[in-house]
């Protein structure tokens, strides 16, 4: 039986490391954050995907998709059918956001799973111990649904980008966007490391 590796922040490559040093301090700590959303960017090979996957061996429910198969399933099955495998995973990595042929349609599945996920972060119970007024407590939990997207371009580059693509749907962009408020932008630099 052969078995594959994860990549982990213990075995990550020093080199990788010390080209992003902020960048990883960052996406260690990017479990325990506040932070839904996590947009890494820079040139190829500068160790994006690598890092995202370091987070992702950490966590047991991910799935992880490339921007031009994000695109392909969502054409290929009903919308319904493609929420259910990316609404409730602890985290979505979709890598090469950049890298897709993107229509209007796809941009707005694109929101669609997004905005699923965030319905999924909270999750209000009821309790039936009554307060003084006789009204029923309400407990909030947060449940981590984090998405982490990997591209080439700046963040404002990465909006036009979508809106190009979204027929000028400037509202949809910022909506998209704020599904995964807050996010953290990480750059990376330096040569490719391939």
């Amino acid at each position: 039986m052969i078995e594959i590796q994860r990549p982990t922040f213990e075995a990550s490559d020093p080199d990788v490391e010390a080209s992003n040093p902020e960048s990883w301090v960052s996406l260690r700590r990017f479990l325990s954050s506040r932070n839904r959303g996590a947009y890494l960017w820079g040139p190829c090979g500068t160790g994006k995907t690598f890092g995202a996957e370091c987070i992702l061996a950490q966590v047991d429910s991910v799935s992880v998709v490339t921007a031009p198969e994000f695109v392909r399933i969502m054409r290929l099955f009903s919308p319904g059918e493609s929420l259910k495998k990316w609404k409730f995973t602890k985290i979505l990595l979709l890598d090469d956001i950049d890298k897709a042929n993107w229509k209007p349609a796809d941009v707005r599945s694109l929101w669609e799973v997004l905005n699923a996920r965030m319905k999924a972060y909270k999750l209000t119970s009821y309790t039936d111990h009554p307060t003084e007024e006789n009204t029923l407590l309400v407990n909030t939990t947060f449940k981590a649904r984090k998405t982490i997207i990997t591209g080439n371009v700046q963040a404002d580059e990465l909006r036009s980008f979508l809106t190009n693509c979204a027929d000028g749907n400037i509202t949809l962009i910022q909506s998209l966007f704020q599904r995964l408020h807050p996010i953290q932008v990480l750059e990376f630099k330096g040569k490719s490391l391939r």
